[in-house]
């Protein structure tokens, strides 16, 4: 969920967490196996989009922020919409402006059926942040539900009721109870994804933290339970050509979102890394899911009410592409039919269509219709 310049980088090492890389220890890190599950699908890819967070709205859409592009709404059918874009300036606490529009970050459908998308930028210098609230998902107008952050990144509705809202490199966790209505529920050092799980509690992680976690927190009792430590692993982002963030912090994966299975077992992104990977709890072992993505992989979330890819774990990068893999058990896996013609679901007036999987379907078609001429 982090897309930052390299500059920011070195701030972020002066966040005061030098007293928990001083006690932690740290496990040597492990060449990972990859994941022997189905590989991940490409079902869209956007040119010149670095695509942040998403989520379902249970209603056949998929909901995308974009880093510095504004907000997109996919379909079952692999296309992508252009929604909305902010081109307020961010203003510093200093009265200066950047050159630039503040980001959509973080999406997440409300009680209310409401988008709800956190805008700022999660940098350690203070800039201002609110959360937005479009009233019809999928319409460009919408309006401020709170306003005041000094940084906004990861973001969640909690089985509470409550939103909450990560700062992203600072140690703020917000809980806003109604609109314009907030407080500081928790601090977390470097605390940035954010993801109802499963049981009821609210999920975090840790972007800075040395040992790799992400933790469970009650929103009742407050108590916090690591889930996962993930092996650290030296960043090789740094390595890469045309990336967007500079090289990691020593020994550091950069674990900045996750989602948390119905068997308990874990998807993370290891922006730092390149990497999606799967832990597991009960074993304690973890794997590659997807290496190699041509830009840092920003968040996961399993598919609700999304036609035939219900179920299926979808994957982002702030390269464009949005991958999905079914790690469900063998039994209740399969592939879903994308008709080459977009099937059944239309998509708004000026949509881009996606170079994934219903151009896939159109050149096995086409593949199979000069076989049997051929023959």
């Amino acid at each position: 969920m982090v897309s930052l310049h390299a500059l920011l980088l070195g701030a972020l090492l002066l966040l005061p967490l030098a007293a928990a890389q001083e006690t932690t220890v740290l496990p040597e890190p492990l060449e990972l196996p990859d994941c022997d599950v189905p590989a991940p699908l490409l079902f869209a890819h956007v040119d010149g989009v670095g695509f942040e967070n998403l989520a379902f709205d249970g209603h056949g859409r998929l909901f995308l922020t974009a880093f510095e592009n504004g907000l997109y709404q996919a379909f079952p059918n692999g296309t992508v919409a252009f929604v909305a874009k902010d081109e307020r300036p961010i203003p510093l606490q200093e009265n200066l402006e950047l050159n630039r529009p503040n980001a959509f970050m973080s999406p997440d459908i409300g009680p209310d059926g409401a988008l709800y998308v956190s805008e700022g930028l999660s940098i350690p210098a203070p800039v201002s942040a609110r959360i937005l609230r479009f009233p019809v998902p999928g319409q460009p107008e919408f309006e401020v539900y709170a306003d005041g952050f000094d940084g906004a990144n990861g973001m969640a509705w909690g089985s509470d009721g409550n939103l909450y809202l990560a700062h992203g490199f600072r140690t703020e966790l917000w809980q806003v109870t109604a609109k314009d209505t907030y407080t500081v529920f928790g601090n977390y050092p470097t605390v940035n994804g954010v993801v109802a799980l499963p049981d009821g509690r609210l999920g975090i992680a840790q972007f800075g933290d040395p040992a790799q976690g992400v933790s469970a927190i009650n929103l009742t009792t407050g108590d916090v339970e690591v889930l996962f430590r993930f092996n650290p692993g030296p960043s090789i982002a740094g390595n890469q050509p045309g990336l967007k963030i500079g090289v990691g912090p020593a020994q550091s994966k950069g674990v900045d979102d996750f989602v948390v299975l119905d068997d308990g077992r874990i998807v993370a992104t290891a922006h730092f890394r390149l990497q999606f990977l799967l832990g597991n709890p009960a074993t304690g072992e973890e794997c590659i899911l997807l290496s190699g993505a041509a830009a840092e992989p920003t968040s996961a979330r399993v598919a609700t009410g999304f036609g035939p890819w219900d179920g299926w774990v979808f994957l982002v990068d702030n390269g464009g592409d949005v991958h999905a893999v079914d790690l469900r058990p063998a039994d209740a896996s399969h592939v879903p039919a994308v008709p080459a013609d977009g099937g059944s679901t239309e998509a708004p007036e000026g949509a881009q269509k996606s170079p994934g999987l219903g151009l896939v379907a159109m050149l096995l078609a086409l593949m199979v219709l000069l076989a049997f001429r051929r023959t």
